[in-house]
């Protein structure tokens, strides 16, 4: 039988998985807007061009339009995107502490009444907590100055060096046949991909932190949670396991002290870290004589001191088995590997696909395996060049791929 704190470990990590489901959805409608403002852009900009008659003039009023223009285009299309990530965001707050608080209630084999996070609180995480070292507003105000600059800076260089129109516009957007990803303006879509995903896991791992600090209690320590794969970065890699005390507890035997101590993910943008809770045992059951087991069908009460009579022991060595067996410690040395591993067929497919998924159970291909050294998820094709071993250990032919 998996104890509280095993339970809720694996709970948190389903859920990091499914919040980076919810990521992906959020990137695909952030770069749909970034596709169609680039695709008005390069219509705008022939036609702008085309006024110029491939004469460049810095200082004349018509290109000093242009630039201008320009610059409010783009400046309305990153507020735009601003303001629907922070309304998404605003969103999330309250529905991330709710789902904390009904995994905590589905961890815990007691009957046990967790506070919830304050409303106002939640919404704050959003305006006035910073991540990685600066608010939401601002890392958006920070794309779209580096937005502008690239793309001035491009019109630059191509009306100063003779270029066509063609050959600006194709510089800026990029080509079809590439799927625009060797313009310039690509950088602002991996910008603002990198950043919507960072807010994402900023805003869960706040909101989760409130319902800890409602319920310090019981939640006596917070402990990082970063190999997640081989994409991790050495910052976060040098985290993981450490831990922090929720409130005036001190940090629980067996969990290294976080450096710098108030530090919480993200750490960097694209940080994929995670905070989980310690359910504290003591914390929890305390000195009480008995507790309500809520695992059966029929609430069972469990009497400590008639066990304790019963089996000729004292009420405390009782109680403290009880909470060891039940409740338990962190798991140590818990990995995204190790987790993937404990869970179901039906997990694994959904999360990797199902030809990775054979590859992962089958042809025992360790988790760091399906990405490269700069932390590029593999293909197919390119996993058979790799690991053709592990292919034919699944059953599966690599030259098939």
């Amino acid at each position: 039988m998996m104890t509280a704190n095993e339970v809720y470990l694996d709970g948190a990590l389903r859920h990091h998985i499914g919040l980076r489901r919810y990521q992906s959805g959020l990137v695909k409608d952030i770069n749909q807007l970034l596709e169609e403002a680039d695709r008005e852009l390069a219509l705008k900009l022939r036609e702008r061009l085309a006024r110029m008659d491939g004469q460049f003039d810095a200082t004349s009023e018509r290109w000093q339009k242009m630039l201008q223009w320009m610059r409010n285009e783009r400046q309305a299309v990153i507020m735009q995107l601003a303001t629907d990530v922070d309304g998404q965001m605003k969103d999330l707050a309250p529905i991330e502490a709710k789902r904390e608080l009904a995994l905590l209630h589905g961890s815990v084999p007691i009957e046990v009444s967790f506070i919830a996070a304050p409303p106002q609180l939640l919404t704050a995480i959003v305006s006035s907590k910073p991540f990685s070292g600066h608010l939401l507003k601002d890392w958006f105000a920070k794309l779209a100055t580096g937005d502008q600059d690239r793309i001035t800076r491009a019109l630059q260089i191509g009306m100063s060096t003779g270029q066509t129109t063609d050959e600006i516009v194709r510089g800026i957007i990029g080509t079809k046949a590439n799927n625009y990803a060797d313009g310039i303006t690509a950088m602002t879509r991996r910008d603002a991909t990198a950043l919507v995903r960072t807010a994402t896991n900023h805003v869960s791992n706040a909101a989760r932190d409130l319902v800890w600090q409602e319920n310090s209690e019981v939640m006596t320590a917070k402990v990082w949670v970063s190999t997640l794969d081989g994409r991790t970065s050495a910052g976060c890699r040098a985290r993981d396991g450490r831990g922090s005390p929720i409130g005036d507890h001190p940090l629980p035997a067996g969990i290294s002290p976080l450096v710098p101590a108030g530090i919480s993910p993200p750490a960097h943008l694209n940080c994929r870290s995670l905070m989980v809770a310690f359910i504290s045992p003591d914390g929890l059951v305390g000195d009480r004589p008995y507790v309500t087991d809520t695992r059966t069908r029929q609430k069972r009460e469990i009497d400590f001191r008639a066990i304790a009579k019963a089996e000729n022991k004292t009420v405390a060595q009782v109680r403290n088995e009880w909470k060891a067996k039940n409740i338990g410690q962190l798991p140590a040395n818990t990995n995204y590997g190790d987790f993937l591993r404990r869970q179901d067929p039906a997990f694994q497919d959904e999360v990797l696909g199902k030809t990775k998924a054979k590859l992962f159970r089958e042809g025992k291909l360790p988790i760091d395996k399906f990405v490269d050294r700069g932390g590029n998820e593999l293909t197919l094709k390119q996993l058979a060049k790799l690991q053709p071993t592990a292919f034919r250990e699944a059953g599966l032919d690599p030259s098939k791929f």
